[in-house]
């Protein structure tokens, strides 16, 4: 049964009241159905039938209610899904397998073990840990010398957040790093919310002239929607499905833009954790802007000074916070840990202060310290804001905070 088909199938039956919407993994549904089971598990003892025709529109919804009575009620069809995406995975991964032993690319033939068993067991969800192969490589280049010189680069997967004032990098690293991936072939998916994506894209091309081939590389959601977290994932896996070959990025800008409402703590956990959990089903790394908390900072900025940054250094493969001295409210005798130093044309530095990795900061590479494990540090860069960001100069170590 192709994945599609089992997907309408099950969410008819939901519809239906022939399976509890909680027995289902919304992640395992095509889309958009995993939108609607969504939609159903919101709705109650509400009129479900009725709830799709006015949210999905009455052919998908007659669609999927069609498909639904078109089986027997016996049959567990909430394995055939699974099984069906499990199926739809593999094929995935083995044409990505394809066409990059096609294009003469290295490739890490233990990724068909992979393939075997998400078609051999795909209705089990659990494995024994001698059969899980530990991942060795944790970190993927940005390609970018001012990151990549200082760490082993950024998150293969998972959540990076990257948090800042407005108006001081985080918009224009963002550019810089999908740019240079897509200099070496590599798709990026990016969610402007702050700004439109005409003006995002004049952006990018008034500080970089980005070439058409890395242009074709990026791939921007103009939709004129707004999309909470689960919405970004349902395009995002939507649109992964036409791709030539997985991405390495997904940009969101910036966290705030997903929460529909009024913003709290919950509903900001849950954006962190469904972003994070994106990367991880994507195996990709999510980058995610987020603003300073409206009373700004003192000196060097911890993560807490994040909205809700308890859960963003969480649920974060990595975080980093973005600080200007020079504009700091206040400069005191700690903070000269990071000083305010000027370059050859009189601009300020900046720094990227690295204050959360999963795996580690990379190691020393050279001195009497050299091949020791780094700790929390940050990386002096100059920036301007009609160039943005130039040269990184220093490390600065930076132990002995408290994060929290």
């Amino acid at each position: 049964m192709k994945w599609l088909d089992a997907s309408e199938i099950v969410v008819g039956k939901v519809a239906r009241g022939e399976i509890h919407p909680g027995a289902v993994d919304e992640g395992r549904l095509a889309p958009p159905m995993n939108d609607m089971l969504r939609a159903l598990r919101k709705a109650g003892r509400a009129d479900k039938a009725m709830l799709l025709v006015e949210k999905f529109g009455p052919d998908l919804a007659q669609s999927v209610l069609d498909a639904a009575a078109s089986v027997s009620l016996k049959g567990d069809y909430v394995q055939m899904l699974y099984r069906s995406q499990s199926n739809f995975a593999a094929a995935q991964k083995m044409d990505d397998l394809s066409r990059r032993i096609k294009a003469g690319d290295d490739v890490d033939y233990n990724s068909l073990a992979e393939v075997g068993q998400l078609i051999g067991s795909p209705e089990s969800e659990f494995q024994s840990g001698d059969k899980i192969k530990p991942s060795i490589s944790h970190f993927q280049p940005t390609y970018l010398p001012r990151i990549d010189n200082y760490l082993p680069g950024m998150p293969r997967n998972g959540l990076w957040t990257i948090g800042g004032r407005p108006k001081e990098g985080k918009t224009t690293d963002a550019i810089e790093i999908a740019l240079a991936l897509a200099e070496h072939g590599e798709h990026s998916l990016i969610f402007s919310f702050e700004m439109m994506p005409d003006d995002f894209m004049a952006r990018a091309t008034e500080m970089y002239h980005p070439t058409k081939k890395q242009l074709a590389h990026w791939h921007l959601y103009t939709g004129r929607t707004a999309l909470d977290a689960d919405e970004v994932v349902a395009r995002s896996v939507q649109l992964v499905s036409t791709l030539p070959k997985p991405p390495r990025l997904i940009v969101v800008d910036y966290a705030d833009y997903m929460v529909k409402g009024v913003m709290d703590e919950p509903k900001m956990t849950h954006v962190y954790v469904t972003m994070a959990r994106l990367g991880w089903e994507l195996g990709c790394c999510v980058l995610l802007l987020a603003q300073f908390n409206d009373s700004g900072y003192r000196g060097i900025p911890l993560p807490t000074a994040i909205r809700y940054g308890r859960m963003a250094i969480a649920a974060s493969t990595m975080l980093t916070c973005i600080h200007h001295p020079a504009r700091a409210w206040q400069h005191g005798e700690e903070d000269n840990r990071l000083p305010i130093m000027y370059d050859a044309d009189k601009q300020p530095y900046a720094y990227h202060i690295y204050w959360h990795s999963r795996f580690g900061f990379g190691t020393w590479p050279g001195g009497k310290v050299k091949g020791q494990p780094k700790d929390v540090g940050a990386i002096q860069t100059a920036w301007s804001g009609a160039t943005g960001w130039g040269k990184a100069t220093k490390w600065y170590p930076l132990s002995g905070f408290s994060l929290m």
